[in-house]
């Protein structure tokens, strides 16, 4: 064990106390009388000024406006330094921080506070375990903390994790979540970004083969076009891509990725075009009983009886 590198060791603690969790709360466990207790805390009617507030700093977890400021500043280092590597970084990000939170949200189907439910209910359609803010808070603000100059790197890693932490105990002042989601959001955030010097290299590699400036200002067009304008995704696929991705998102992914699977398609193209041009620039077959078109006809240079002059 001493001998595996700290991320690697860090990271196996943290998916063994991800899963360690999320079993105690698919099985019941006491683990859920501590979402009976702090549920039953009555925060927001202590303290019904705070409510604006704690909306404002729960929206700084809403993967869509927090999305919307995260890539204008990725953009910017990437201009600046020449890169793809931020933009890939978050691309990657955000499929893994989806796939891996939308894929345990379906499968405990778990129900919210909000309504009544109690803290086990369970497989009911829900969709709160993990906290999909919260997972995306500490992704998204951990993404801004590896792309900021060195100098600011440890203040703005201390920054996204209080905005992360604030985020948590707002969903909580709102009884949106359960104690255990909140949890369930920083361990699941965490694993994304711990695996991202992991699954991003791949991607980059793909990308960097294929790299060109307008490729990649159509990129990011056309997925940050959904930012603004939601596509209908999920009418074409089914629900389960707004449940899993939220279907603007989807719709931005997809666009984002369209022209860096080009590639070969340009390729094949490129070929055709080289062929046709090829039989237009070749010479026409020669007809039966005519000379050929580039070769013109020998006169036979007189004679020097011929040049010599009469009489």
């Amino acid at each position: 064990m001493g001998s595996l590198p700290l991320r690697v060791r860090v990271f196996g603690i943290v998916l063994a106390v991800y899963v360690a969790l999320t079993i105690a709360v698919i099985v019941r466990s006491p683990v859920l009388n501590l979402d009976h207790w702090v549920g039953g805390v009555t925060w927001r009617q202590q303290y019904p000024g705070l409510l604006h507030i704690v909306r404002g700093i729960v929206d700084l977890g809403q993967r869509r406006p927090v999305t919307q400021f995260v890539v204008p500043l990725l953009l910017l280092v990437a201009w600046r330094t020449r890169s793809s590597r931020p933009m890939v970084t978050l691309l990657v990000a955000l499929v893994a921080l989806n796939l891996s939170v939308g894929v345990v949200k379906l499968g405990t189907g778990r129900l919210g506070p909000r309504g009544g439910h109690a803290v086990g209910e369970l497989f009911s359609g829900g969709d709160i375990y993990p906290s999909g803010h919260v997972s995306n808070a500490v992704v998204m603000y951990g993404l801004v903390a590896m792309f900021v100059p060195v100098r600011h790197r440890a203040k703005a890693a201390v920054a996204g994790a209080v905005l992360a932490v604030l985020v948590g105990i707002g969903t909580l002042y709102l009884k949106t979540h359960w104690f255990t989601d909140v949890v369930g959001g920083w361990l699941a955030g965490t694993l994304v970004l711990i695996s991202l010097p992991w699954l991003t290299p791949p991607a980059q590699r793909v990308v960097d083969r294929s790299f060109s400036r307008a490729r990649a200002t159509v990129s990011v067009v056309l997925g940050s076009l959904n930012l603004y304008v939601t596509l209908p995704l999920g009418i074409v696929f089914g629900g389960w891509v707004d449940d899993v991705f939220g279907g603007w998102l989807a719709a931005g992914l997809v666009l984002a990725v369209l022209p860096w699977l080009t590639p070969p398609l340009e390729r094949r193209v490129g070929r055709a075009v080289t062929r046709l041009r090829k039989r237009r620039h070749a010479r026409p077959a020669d007809e039966p009983g005519t000379a050929p078109h580039d070769v013109q006809p020998r006169i036979a240079s007189p004679s020097a009886d011929e040049r010599a002059p009469v009489g």
